[in-house]
């Protein structure tokens, strides 16, 4: 009990705040995409009707834990890839844990593969940070 309530250990966001705050920003043609369902699923119990989705874990790796079945009793928004996900979009929400991309840059990588794929294709127009979560804001150039 202790662990779940103190998240010891384990990054934390503000979700209800944070879809509260996009929920009054998003605009027609944008896209709030999760780099993974470690955010998103949090997110989504807090507002389910709230339009965002999330990358599914590469199929058959050892993080590959929501299966799809799983995804499509709950009703979820996953995306095979980021290009899938980002097709179409005119804004791109990009909600990722700050530890995610901490664990591509120590293995000497300059940014997280997600992030490195919306810098060539979006301009970043805004970062925030809400608690252990950043929100990238990308707009088509």
């Amino acid at each position: 009990m202790y662990q779940h309530a103190a998240y010891e250990g384990f990054p934390y966001g503000s979700f209800s705040e944070l879809n509260q705050s996009l929920r009054v920003r998003i605009e027609a043609g944008d896209v709030i995409l999760h780099s993974s369902k470690l955010s998103y699923l949090p997110a989504f119990y807090f507002d389910p009707p709230l339009p965002q989705g999330f990358i599914v874990d590469p199929p058959g790796s050892s993080v590959d834990t929501l299966a799809p079945a799983t995804r499509e009793i709950l009703n979820v928004s996953a995306f095979s890839d980021i290009e899938q996900a980002t097709s179409g979009a005119a804004r791109v929400w990009f909600v990722i844990f700050r530890q995610s991309i901490d664990e591509y840059t120590s293995k000497g990588y300059p940014s997280h593969p997600h992030l490195e794929y919306l810098d060539k294709r979006f301009d970043l127009y805004a970062v925030e940070e809400w608690d252990d979560i950043r929100v990238y804001l990308y707009v088509l150039p």
